[in-house]
């Protein structure tokens, strides 16, 4: 076999030239084969300069290592850190609005690093998803904890604190003392109700209803109006008149 070239048996990274060289279109090849079992034709110019290393399989390898040096690609903790950085960065996430949009940034530790994000915040428990401290504040170390949902829940920025006669409550609190829903509180909020009004207001579920100078069960009217009977209640804990209540018209 002749090795004119001095090339025969030479190394390149992962080629060995193990055949005689051959031209094509006034350039010089030589038959070599990679470590991954390839054989392939392979330019003298792109071995010298080391443009060719492989066959493919160590870019391959590359792109995989980098991608799964931490090999946690798919787990619980893994998600989380990779939702709060589509919720914060893509303008397409659906949840955009509500953080990245409000400007809540991920902290610069946690945003390029998944590796820092899991040594600061370790495991995430079961039945536990990422809380931050302050609503308002940023994705970062100082203000995140694993929360169960009743204690995300608590910490909601639409859980406005309200204080009546010295004491202080949240709405969800505020509505359990009044054996409701923190909807109806909402509500009677975005319908111009004072805070205190909104949140000290009974609510109630009556029984009988008195309307167009008639009395009949809130069941009665809700077939004779064809509501349901939770929206004539509703209506009437949002300070509806029983007339406005079991009208068939919408209100909202």
């Amino acid at each position: 076999m002749k090795n004119k070239s001095g090339f025969l048996g030479m190394k390149f990274t992962r080629w060995l030239v193990v055949g005689h060289t051959k031209n094509i279109l006034d350039s010089t090849y030589f038959n070599c084969l990679c470590d991954c079992g390839t054989i392939r034709l392979v330019k003298r110019y792109h071995l010298k300069s080391g443009a060719s290393k492989s066959c493919g399989c160590l870019n391959k390898e590359v792109v995989a290592k980098r991608f799964k040096t931490h090999g946690m690609e798919g787990t619980p903790t893994y998600n989380v850190w990779q939702h709060i950085l589509q919720r914060c960065n893509n303008t397409k996430n659906k949840s955009y609005k509500n953080y990245g949009g409000r400007g809540i940034k991920v902290c610069k530790r946690w945003r390029n690093s998944f590796e820092n994000f899991y040594s600061d915040m370790g495991d995430k428990p079961k039945n536990k998803s990422i809380d931050r401290i302050d609503n308002n504040g940023d994705y970062k170390p100082s203000n995140c904890k694993w929360s169960t949902a009743k204690e995300q829940c608590s910490n909601t920025r639409k859980n406005i604190k309200v204080t009546i006669k010295g004491k202080t409550n949240i709405i969800s609190e505020w509505s359990v003392k009044l054996k409701g829903s923190s909807s109806t509180i909402h509500s009677r909020l975005r319908r111009g109700w004072s805070i205190e009004k909104a949140a000290s207001t009974p609510i109630f579920s009556p029984r009988k209803l008195i309307a167009h100078n008639k009395t009949r069960t809130v069941l009665e009217w809700s077939v004779l109006a064809g509501l349901h009977r939770k929206t004539i209640v509703n209506r009437l804990n949002q300070g509806m008149s029983s007339e406005l209540a079991v009208s068939s018209a919408k209100y909202f």
